[in-house]
This record gives C-alpha cells, structure tokens and sequence, in this order.
C-alpha cells in the first residue's frame, strides 16, 4: 500500500475519484472467508479466505463508493449506475454462507458464486487445497521425490520452507496435463504418507451444500455460476475432457437449481489457461460471459464477455478503495 493511497484514503480523494471514473467497471474476485479460529497451521497462509471483519469493511466501502450489482445484469445490461461493481466467489466453500452471506444481506450486495461441482458433490477434492493440507501434515524433514524424470528436493523442516515448497509446487503442477498433475498429487501423499479424507477438511476448506446454495439463490442476491467439476486448468485438459467438464458441470447446477446456469470461471484464469475452444464450448452451452483472474477493470461494450477482467481482493482496505473509487485507473492514465 502506497503511502499517496492511504492520504486519498484519509483525505476525501476516494469521493472526487468516484465521481470522475463513474463509468469505470470493478469485478472483485473472493475465494473465501475466515475467523481467526479457522487459520490452524498453515490452513489460509495465503490468506485466501480472507478475515471476514475485513469482508465487511469491503462491504461498506463498497456501498458508500460504488453500486454494487449482478454480473448478469452487468452483461446483459447496456444502461448501467455510476461506479457499477460487481462480487464474484470462486470454488465454492461453506463459509462463503456461514460468513459472507448473512453480510451480503444485511448491506443488500448481489454476488456471484462459481461452484465446482465435483467439490460440492464431495467427489473430488480441490487440488490446491489437497496439496497445502499434506505439506502441512507432513514429517518435519525434507523429502527427495522421484517424479518421471524429475527429481525434485522439496524442503519441509521448517513451516518458512513448507509454505515456500508448496509455493513451487503449485507453479511446478500448473505446467502439467491434467492427468500428471493428479498423479503426482497421488504419488506425493503416499511418499508424504499424509491422508487428505473429507472428514479430515478443516472446517473453513469444506464445501457448500446444495441446500445451501438454493437457499442463496431463493434470496435473489446470488447467482450461481459454474467453475467446472474438478477444478482443471482447461487448456491443459484434452478437447473431450474440456467439454465434460464444461457440460457436466453446466448440466448439474441447472438440475439442482431448476433453472439454466449462465455465467463461468475459469479455473486459475490467466489467458493461458484456456483456449478459444473452451470459448467455443461455453457458447454452444448458452453461457452469457465469463470471468478471468487477470488483474485489471472490465470495460463496458470494449472487451468480450468471455474475457471479463476481475480485481483480487486480498491487499489493504485502502487499496481496495483505490480500486472501486477508479484511482487506479486514474493513475494509470497518468
């Protein structure tokens, strides 16, 4: 945080700013959400859940500088409020209704939920989580893990060299196809000798229920939105298995919903991280728009609904209003 966001934080700039870039459009990507209680080991190291006190002072940031919307509505609407904002959730964790909903109800802000379907079934774990968690239960001693060709040294006396081991080896498995990436997932937890069980999940990686998520969607603020079934990089997955993940998952919210599920996220979201076909799948399968997780503002009738930009969520207050109040924005014109 920069020391001339925190005086246009303190000093009423955020004000000026939202009225000169009210045309500007803010998607803000969560994941999750947390308690203090819930951070055991190194569960949320990279604060992916964030505190959910932070949550609400987003929240009130949010109503007091921007319009909260609907992505929905953000896509298929040409008319649209001064300084439209919209909340985006992706994976799909219980807390995002025992924490974040009752705020969202109570400050009237709509969100968007991306739900992996497989995690919500409990048929399929999600994968970065999977790997933190055996990392974190694993022997205080490094471990020479024989992978095909590769012979990787992974570093785990310390919980400093577990969080920067796990960081490598999400980057390490990200390069490769899907199929390899869950076998050395598989290979690493027998080596590790580390068992990840549902009944095992700490409380804040458990995933919603579908009663749950009817439950949010009879409230009219949220929308449910598909994030595959298992969580894969698209691009790295086969064209046959990219359309069961895009079909299975669209087929599965709408039955359990009763209504057709339209909007997507990309899993991880950067633009290698999937393909014009996968953009051909999601419009034959009816799907409005869908979301990245490349960092930037989304502009209104200048970028394809299928690339729609989102801010992460995980900085300073202050940065945040940065974000929705377009200082950013201004300060890149500059």
């Amino acid at each position: 945080m920069s020391k001339k966001i925190k005086i246009a934080y303190h000093f009423g700039i955020f004000r000026l700013s939202s009225w000169m870039n009210r045309n500007i459009i803010s998607i803000l990507m969560y994941h999750g959400f947390s308690t203090p209680s819930d951070n055991i080991g190194l569960t949320n190291f990279e604060r992916k859940h964030i505190n959910i006190d932070d949550f609400e002072r987003h929240l009130k940031l949010i109503v007091k500088y921007g319009t909260p919307i609907s992505l929905e509505r953000l896509i298929v609407n040409e008319k649209l409020p001064p300084n439209p904002i919209v909340l985006t959730f992706d994976d799909g964790y219980q807390n995002n209704y025992k924490y974040a909903f009752p705020l969202l109800e109570k400050y009237n802000v709509p969100a968007t939920i991306f739900v992996t379907t497989g995690f919500i079934d409990q048929t399929t774990y999600l994968w970065p989580d999977k790997l933190e968690f055996i990392i974190d239960h694993a022997a205080n001693k490094d471990l020479n893990f024989l992978w095909q060709d590769d012979r990787l040294t992974l570093a785990l006396k310390t919980d400093t060299e577990k969080m920067t081991t796990i960081c490598f080896i999400k980057e390490y498995l990200k390069s490769l196809s899907e199929s390899d990436k869950l076998a050395f997932l598989d290979e690493l937890h027998k080596s590790l000798e580390v068992e990840y069980t549902w009944d095992k999940i700490p409380s804040v990686l458990l995933p919603l229920t579908w009663d749950e998520i009817r439950e949010m969607r009879a409230s009219g603020l949220i929308a449910i939105g598909s994030h595959t079934v298992t969580h894969p990089i698209l691009s790295k997955c086969t064209n046959e298995r990219q359309r069961t993940e895009i079909a299975l998952s669209h087929e599965r919210i709408t039955i359990e919903l009763g209504e057709e599920c339209k909007l997507f996220a990309y899993p991880n979201g950067q633009p290698t991280d999937y393909n014009q076909y996968t953009v051909q799948l999601l419009k034959e399968h009816r799907y409005l728009g869908a979301v990245t997780a490349v960092f930037g503002y989304a502009y209104n009738n200048t970028q394809d609904n299928f690339h729609l930009n989102r801010f992460g969520t995980d900085g300073p207050l202050e940065d945040l209003g940065a974000i929705v109040t377009g200082l950013s924005h201004l300060a890149g014109k500059v």
